[in-house]
């Protein structure tokens, strides 16, 4: 009778539910380390009045479930049950908690581990003990048993690399060990407005057992039957893991490679001998012919022309097979940045003695328009687009050429500056790349006692040298003109200082070895220009001006970087000028150097406290970026600089200091950052600058 009453019970529930009766109550039972709003947010699906769907409400308990764990209950459970209400009108819901103890995981064990001490053990895992208000704040130091799988996979992945092949790590044991030892009374201790202010003050223990069996060791290594001195150097008597038995197989392929053998086949039979703890390794090698290429087959470019392509390999007809030279090869065409993949595959022609390298390609988006403003107190708001092609052809469709095409447009009511540039990456086949740039700019933000109109160009070749360095040399002219000038400065102004034209050779070296090109992550970043102006070759001024700036770039903790840069500026006046003039002098402040400090104000100073500018200066310091959020960074900074009156020189009236927040949206394609700075010293007759007066500047879709 009991039976049958249950089986009724059933299928009436069963009945009720398959009817899609409507919910009419959701109850929650238990000591629920969550809050009641969040709890009804989390089950948000199973509402009074809605159907009744039993994969939702699985759903909404495992929700439940992982929100209990993050509140530092990492031994919760929530289970479900539906039923009908008392009216029979529908169904009641019920969720009811076991939330178990409230913890950390403040210790790690390992039992059965002989040859690899536990601190080696514990480099593997991702869930470790872990404190301090950081650590709470972002949430690292709640326990989630999901996991542990990884964790679990890691220490085999550890044993098996020190030859344990038979290594078993069994199914970890967390034990509650209550309160932590450290002088509190209480289970939970208050810290302040945190992520949790109840910071538990009771831990785990997290117990890994293993099991690590014997450790094997490579044997012999034979080669159709024969013995290979060679592998046998290399690998006899090592740990016989997964990874170096691999390396053995790719060994053996090549020495084949370089040996021309494109399709020869390479057999393992690894012979495991568990009572010996070896595994000998037993190569079936069929080498076939030395192959030699017979032509190479390009396919997937349908905008870009094949003699981009073919300018590029390293093969030739009739060269014998190499598998570094094809690697070579697809590295090549990859950092053209024309392709988003490259595949590269050998074809046998005939029975192999020849064969055609076929090159299968994906072009890449290589055009791209930004748009967007920028904003300083001084400078005032601009709008800022950029037009950019990697792949120009001045022939229609205007692709396939790989010719680099930049156009820029800045535009407000304080300034307008036109530019344009043109290179090629490979000068007819050879290295050198010829880069060149033109621009025109009226701006009237740059002094309040004066407008300025420029425009210039750039001819520049620049050649690599190794993978990090570039080296480059053309020329260069610029003409500056002043107007609307205020009449006290007029009358002190020479013909000289009202319109200047520099022209004359400039040298570029150039040095990246960073890990990336956008938010790099380690390595340094060094640009040093040199530009000689001459008379008589286009110019009226002689100048020797350098220009060097850097950047280093270290990897504190996860994506968190610091970033050391800064800049150094020198104008010598040479020949016939015996000094330089206004619009050549250098200033420090705003958006582009100290952010803290108005627009072009750090400067050496006249007999009467203006601002004329200097002939060196340099700024610089550290800024740590912090991931925030989602392509959001925040960025702290201090820097310094100084402007000095004499070019060679690296002090003048400072130095002066500032320190600033920013916030950086981390998109290549639309960067923003906004700043604010305050500056932390400045100069004793500063007309303009307050210490801890704040400066905001903004700026969108340009490179910074």
């Amino acid at each position: 009778m009991f039976h049958r009453a249950v089986f009724i019970f059933i299928f009436v529930i069963s009945s009720l539910i398959s009817a899609e009766l409507p919910v009419t109550e959701v109850h929650f039972e238990g000591e629920w380390p969550v809050s009641g709003r969040a709890r009804q947010g989390l089950v948000s699906e199973i509402q009074p009045g809605q159907p009744f769907d039993p994969e939702a409400a699985q759903a909404a308990s495992n929700r439940l479930m992982e929100a209990c764990r993050t509140a530092y209950h990492p031994l919760a459970r929530v289970r479900w049950s539906a039923g009908p209400d008392d009216e029979g009108a529908g169904l009641r819901v019920r969720f009811v908690v076991d939330a178990g103890p409230k913890g950390v995981l403040t210790e790690i064990e390992f039992s059965g581990n002989h040859s690899i001490p536990d601190a080696a053990l514990i480099e593997e895992l991702q869930t470790v003990p872990r404190s301090g208000r950081w650590a709470r704040l972002t949430g690292r130091d709640v326990l989630l048993i999901e996991t542990l799988a990884a964790d679990q996979q890691a220490l085999a992945e550890r044993y098996q690399r020190e030859g344990f092949m038979d290594v078993e790590i069994g199914v970890p044991d967390l034990a509650y060990i209550g309160e932590i030892l450290d002088g509190g009374s209480a289970s939970l201790r208050r810290e302040g407005r945190g992520r949790d202010a109840l910071r538990p003050a009771a831990g785990f223990r997290l117990t890994w057992p293993v099991v690590e069996g014997p450790r094997y060791v490579i044997g012999a290594v034979t080669v159709n039957g024969t013995a290979n001195e060679f592998l046998a150097r290399s690998y006899a008597g090592h740990p016989a893991s997964p990874a170096r038995i691999q390396a053995a197989g790719r060994e053996v392929r090549a020495r084949l490679d370089r040996q021309g053998h494109a399709f020869a086949e390479v057999e393992l039979t690894p012979d495991w001998q568990p009572e010996r703890a070896r595994v000998d390794l037993d190569f079936r090698v069929n080498p076939g012919p030395v192959s030699v290429l017979r032509e190479v087959r390009v396919a997937g470019n349908r905008r870009t022309d094949e003699r981009i392509l073919q300018r590029e390999h390293v093969f030739q007809p009739g060269d014998r097979y190499s598998g570094d030279r094809m690697n070579r090869f697809a590295g090549r065409l990859e950092r053209t940045g024309l392709f988003d993949q490259v595949t590269l595959r050998a074809v046998p022609v005939g029975h192999g003695e020849a064969f055609d390298l076929a090159v299968e390609v994906e072009e890449a988006h290589t055009g791209r328009v930004e748009a967007g403003v920028s904003w300083g107190e001084v400078e005032g708001p601009a709008f800022v687009t950029t037009v950019r092609e990697r792949n120009f052809s001045f022939r229609p469709p205007f692709r396939g050429q790989a010719l680099e095409l930049d156009a820029g447009l800045t535009a407000g009511p304080k300034i307008l500056r036109v530019e344009t540039g043109l290179g090629t990456p490979r000068l007819a086949d050879s290295f050198w790349t010829l880069s060149t740039r033109v621009f025109y700019e009226d701006n009237s933000f740059i002094s309040n006692r004066y407008d300025q109109q420029s425009l210039g160009g750039t001819v520049l070749g620049l050649h690599p040298f190794g993978r990090r360095q570039t080296l480059g040399a053309g020329w260069a002219y610029s003409s500056f003109a002043l107007k609307d000038i205020d009449p006290v400065l007029n009358e002190s102004l020479s013909d000289a200082d009202r319109k200047v034209e520099v022209s004359g050779p400039r040298a570029v070296w150039r040095y990246d070895a960073t890990d990336q090109a956008f938010r790099p992550q380690r390595g340094a970043r060094v640009r040093q220009d040199v530009l000689v102006g001459l008379s008589g070759l286009g110019g009226d001024t002689e100048i020797v001006e350098w220009n060097a700036r850097g950047e280093l770039y270290f990897k504190l903790w996860n994506e968190i970087v610091l970033r050391v840069h800064g800049q150094t500026r020198h104008v010598f006046p040479v020949g016939g000028t015996e000094e330089v003039p206004l619009t050549l002098r250098t200033f420090l402040g705003g958006a582009d150097t100290l952010k803290g400090f108005e627009y072009r104000s750090v400067s050496a100073f006249d007999d009467d406290g203006e601002a004329r500018g200097g002939e060196a200066m340099w700024w610089g310091g550290p800024e740590i970026l912090i991931p925030a959020a989602s392509r959001l960074d925040l960025a702290f900074y201090i820097h310094a600089g100084d402007v000095s009156d004499t070019s060679g020189s690296f002090s003048g009236d400072g130095p002066v200091a500032e320190w600033g927040i920013g916030f950086l949206i981390r998109a290549e394609n639309f960067p923003v950052r906004l700043d604010v700075a305050f500056p932390l010293s400045v100069p004793e007759d500063d007309p303009v600058n307050n210490v801890g007066e704040a400066r905001f500047s903004f700026s969108a879709a340009y490179r910074f």
